[in-house]
């Protein structure tokens, strides 16, 4: 599984321009790094993110509006393509949510497959509040994750929404105490990256504009696809593992060498990767530098 760990704690792990491009490089050359069976999103310092960089907003808005405009659509293109190139990955995404989420952090809890809460997870819908509408896909996103109608209500009134509420409107899919938070999420992830790679995620987007004739094809076709793959034979003959019940008798730390982390430029960046083996054998960390 490849753990991505957005860790900007004197900016509250905000994203900015500069984390983008590698962001989407990181997602990019996961699609076709056959080690990554799940990837894993969090924060540090009890926040999970704070959306787009505000600083850099405020310094881009002492521009002259010319200037100001370019700089803007710049800014979103980036974070478009680092959008678009989460949700092209064909792997299961979860989200370890504690503290506060905002802005275009956001779109890494609502395109995840599973989000995984704790008492303190907070989802912030505050673009109004600073003059902007939403980015980040969260106006594609949210109705699809809670309908058009509770979308509305959230963005208009730039809503804050705590961890119970987020349980309720399907926001976040479980609260687990902080205590066992780390262990559900590994093991939620682990269960995951066994599962058939990519078919139960493509068929399901499909079916979004797609008939019920096509839609029964398409499940045919990705069946038939998943039992090629020697691991979704073993995975339908065998039963799911207890949460927390990881091996953990072989772990063995080494530098990981992706095409990601070696396409960064020099200069420590504020997010963390680890690449954790789904069989569970070795464990391969590496701090992108």
């Amino acid at each position: 599984m490849l753990r991505i760990t957005f860790d900007r704690p004197g900016a509250r792990s905000a994203i900015s321009r500069e984390m983008t491009v590698p962001l989407t490089r990181i997602l990019t050359a996961a699609r076709v790094d056959d080690r990554v069976r799940c990837i894993v999103f969090g924060g540090t310092g009890g926040v999970f993110s704070a959306g787009g960089d505000v600083a850099g907003f405020r310094r881009a808005l002492a521009e002259p509006v010319a200037e100001r405009q370019a700089g803007f659509r710049a800014r979103l293109d980036d974070a478009a393509a680092m959008v678009e190139a989460l949700l092209q990955v064909d792997r299961p995404v979860v989200a370890a949510l504690r503290g506060p989420v905002a802005g275009a952090g956001l779109a890494f809890v609502l395109a995840a497959d599973l989000v995984v809460a704790d008492e303190t997870a907070m989802l912030i819908f505050a673009h109004r509040t600073i003059g902007l509408t939403p980015d980040g896909g969260v106006t594609w996103l949210l109705p699809r994750v809670v309908g058009w109608r509770v979308a509305r209500r959230l963005t208009v009134t730039a809503a804050t929404v705590e961890a119970s509420e987020a349980l309720a409107l399907g926001l976040v899919d479980r609260i687990v105490p902080g205590a066992a938070f780390d262990v559900e999420v590994t093991a939620a992830a682990a269960g995951f990256a066994r599962a058939p790679r990519g078919a139960i995620a493509r068929t399901l987007d499909a079916a979004m504009d797609a008939t019920l004739a096509v839609q029964l094809a398409r499940e045919r076709e990705a069946i038939v696809d998943s039992v090629a793959v020697d691991a979704a034979a073993g995975g339908a003959q065998s039963s799911p593992p207890a949460s927390g019940s990881i091996n953990r008798r072989r772990l063995s730390f080494i530098r990981a060498s992706t095409a990601s982390a070696t396409a960064m430029s020099s200069g420590e960046m504020p997010f963390r990767m680890l690449m954790l083996s789904c069989r569970p054998i070795e464990v391969m960390a590496s701090r992108i530098s």
